[in-house]
């Protein structure tokens, strides 16, 4: 983000992407979630009959896009109440 140049501009000019920087790899916390997951999913799938390593890429299709989703309605959820907040700070009479 440029700090000269204001958050309105830099989303209309497409400089901000909000969705990629949620889970940044770059946060310890996300890169160990991250590995552990890798790992444990490798080690659940050498356990796997072919069968059921397809079932589980299958709810694993779904489970991504169940968080996508989630993501999501969240980002509207967090997005209206910080502009109702805004809008109520205005109206407010001191």
């Amino acid at each position: 983000m440029k700090k000269d140049k204001k958050l309105l501009s830099q989303l209309f000019d497409g400089e901000i992407y909000p969705a990629e920087s949620i889970g940044d790899s770059n946060k310890s916390e996300f890169k160990e979630l991250n590995s552990s997951l890798a790992s444990e999913k490798e080690n659940l799938l050498k356990k796997l009959a072919d069968d059921d390593k397809e079932l589980f890429d299958r709810i694993e299709a779904l489970y991504t896009e169940y968080i996508g989703q989630y993501g999501f309605d969240s980002f509207v959820c967090g997005f209206q109440l910080g502009a109702g907040l805004t809008a109520e700070a205005f109206e407010c009479k001191i």
